[in-house]
């Protein structure tokens, strides 16, 4: 189905999406994109939906920005950076041309992965090398570019040796800057761009506003918690798109 945000249904299930999303946004530094396209899709054809999402989620990004540059490890968010924009375009491709039915489950279906592949536990000792930070990224820009997901990316990261802030501060800047990116590219590369730009603020708000509650609860957990909420969460919903 076409997303019409004029429509006052339409409007409010996006944001109650957004409300949802933010608030796991704002928590754990990711996920929030991830909530809302699992709980759209069912309804609206997704590439109705990730161009937006991509511009609500900028307006969260950059009140994040700020408490996460000084916690951010560069070498790593850098390596992601050059390599995931390397695929992005192909990604960006391919939401155009999948039947919105399989780019729902796909979404469904590497989130799931991802999510379980944390909640086994799995955690390497040593940072990753270069080479496999550009392998990640290479990877990553397809999901990326597609469906706006991040978790290809924070899969590695989470299960990684660094502190819950300085993942969540990597997260944070890669995204920021790969968002930054994203727009600019998917407009050059002839895509159909936003008008409904009142609506937008307004989703941006609700958003913006849940990720600043989600920011705050963060700061009262401990890392385990943290972890465990985000990830339960996701292969919910991820468990939802895929047999639905």
């Amino acid at each position: 189905m076409s997303l019409d945000l004029s429509n006052l249904e339409h409007l409010s299930l996006f944001a109650a999406a957004c409300f949802l999303g933010g608030g796991l946004r704002g928590f754990s530094g990711f996920g929030g994109p991830t909530t809302i396209l699992l709980l759209l899709t069912h309804v609206f054809n997704p590439v109705y939906l990730v161009f937006k999402i991509v511009l609500i989620d900028m307006l969260v990004n950059v009140h994040l920005l700020p408490s996460t540059i000084k916690k951010a490890h560069w070498r790593t968010v850098a390596w992601l950076i050059a390599s995931t924009l390397v695929s992005m375009p192909l990604g960006m491709y391919l939401l155009h041309h999948i039947e919105p039915s399989w780019m729902r489950k796909s979404v469904g279906i590497i989130s799931a992965l991802c999510t379980l592949l944390l909640i086994s536990g799995y955690r390497y000792k040593n940072s990753l090398s270069v080479i496999k930070l550009t392998a990640i990224g290479l990877f990553s820009g397809v999901i990326f570019g597609a469906t706006y997901l991040v978790l290809t990316v924070v899969v590695f990261l989470l299960a990684g040796p660094d502190k819950a802030d300085t993942t969540r501060a990597n997260i944070i800047l890669w995204s920021f800057i790969m968002t930054i990116i994203y727009i600019p590219l998917y407009l050059y590369l002839g895509f159909e761009g936003e008008t409904e730009w009142l609506s937008l603020l307004f989703l941006g708000g609700v958003y913006a506003g849940s990720a600043f509650v989600g920011a705050r609860l963060f700061k009262r957990v401990a890392e385990q918690r943290y972890r465990q909420v985000a990830l339960y969460f996701l292969v919910l919903l991820s468990v939802v798109a895929i047999i639905s």
